[in-house]
């Protein structure tokens, strides 16, 4: 699974039948070992993910629908964003504007998230705007993460209404395997709850025959032994399409004062650089109609030098293909990261998979 840091689905390649994939999928299994083994296998693997995912348009479009959130994670970047940018919600006429744009150029590979730096189902009108997203993008893969806290019965129905089409899905951040970890990392005694919650959905996903894969988000910075009994526990009620996901932790480029956060993205900037995917793939259009490449940028929000600028301004089609994020990428390929402030501590890139080839000095 790859994740941008707060969570915002990038893509679900475990979830969904990648062209290069499928050629696997019905040999049998001495001849799939022998051909996961081949020296050719990670290369084939890593062209056939680039070509689902690469594309002008990007492969994730993220519509920040609201910035309001009931939780206070220790590593999450609201704690050093500027007040002023909390607790808003997208004007729902600038989210259709949004869509719409969208849906003009979004294609099947494309995947559309509507959340943003908060909890969506705290965005007041919420039901209104999947209704339209469905509406206006009937076959588009539509993605949504969530803390679970808000995952009752009635929006447990509710996302099982909208999110139909085979390559939906649900993540939620559980983020830790017992109480004691989540009070710690989130500062809320909400475990059981959420635990609660997403056994609910569960059944309401039963009940109606219907619904999205179910992903399942624990913390890396977790103990072993407590990421496997969460493997093991929710293994036992998950269906097939669903998953559990281990998502790495970084501090978002330093910001982030969470010394487990740290201590984390430190050892994720031991992994060699390499160009990061987020410009490559990504499209977030934040409450305010401002489009960054990376979710990592909004802690900086108009300040950052990775700002591409204003969808009120300037169609999303031109924002994302424009002369900026063109030479967003070619910086990265030639492994000038450091161009952007944004960039040079940034460990977001090896949280995902190194999808490139270096020729020289360059990167393919």
């Amino acid at each position: 699974m790859l994740r941008c840091q707060d969570g915002c689905m990038q893509s679900a390649p475990e979830t969904r039948n990648m062209r290069g994939m499928r050629l696997t999928k019905h040999l049998p299994e001495p001849a799939k070992k022998a051909l996961k083994s081949s020296f050719m296998f990670p290369m084939y693997r890593r062209m056939s993910i680039r070509r689902q995912m690469m594309a002008d348009f990007p492969y994730c479009i993220i519509i920040g629908v609201t910035t309001k959130c009931n939780l206070q994670c220790t590593y999450c970047p609201r704690s050093v964003m500027d007040s002023r940018s909390l607790g808003k919600d997208m004007d729902f006429e600038l989210f259709k504007e949004t869509v719409d744009q969208a849906s003009k150029t979004a294609e099947n590979r494309t995947v559309i998230t509507p959340v943003g730096l908060g909890e969506p189902l705290m965005y007041d009108r919420y039901h209104d705007a999947l209704v339209y997203l469905r509406g206006k993008c009937p076959d588009v893969p539509i993605s949504i993460d969530t803390n679970g806290t808000l995952l009752d019965t009635e929006n447990s129905r509710m996302l099982c209404k909208y999110l139909t089409n085979a390559h939906d899905v649900l993540l939620v951040s559980l983020n830790a395997g017992n109480r004691t970890s989540y009070v710690a990392l989130n500062k809320a005694d909400k475990f059981d709850l959420v635990v609660r919650n997403i056994r609910g959905f569960l059944e309401a996903r039963r009940e109606l025959g219907r619904g999205p894969a179910l992903v399942l988000q624990i913390l890396g910075s977790n103990p072993a032994d407590e990421i496997e009994d969460f493997r093991d526990y929710w293994g036992a009620l998950i269906g097939p399409r669903d998953l559990v996901s281990v998502k790495p932790l970084t501090d978002w480029g330093g910001r982030v004062e969470s010394e487990i956060a740290k201590k984390h993205a430190d050892a994720l900037r031991k992994t060699p650089r390499y160009p990061c995917l987020s410009p490559f793939i990504m499209a977030f259009v934040h409450v305010d109609g401002g489009v960054y490449p990376c979710c990592q940028a909004l802690a900086e929000g108009e300040e950052s030098d990775l700002l591409l600028g204003n969808i009120e301004k300037k169609s999303l089609r031109d924002l994302c293909t424009g002369a900026r994020i063109r030479e967003i990428k070619a910086e990265h390929l030639k492994g000038n990261w450091n161009a952007f402030r944004d960039c040079r501590r940034c460990a977001t890139y090896a949280s995902y998979p190194n999808l490139w080839f270096k020729l020289w000095n360059r990167w393919l």
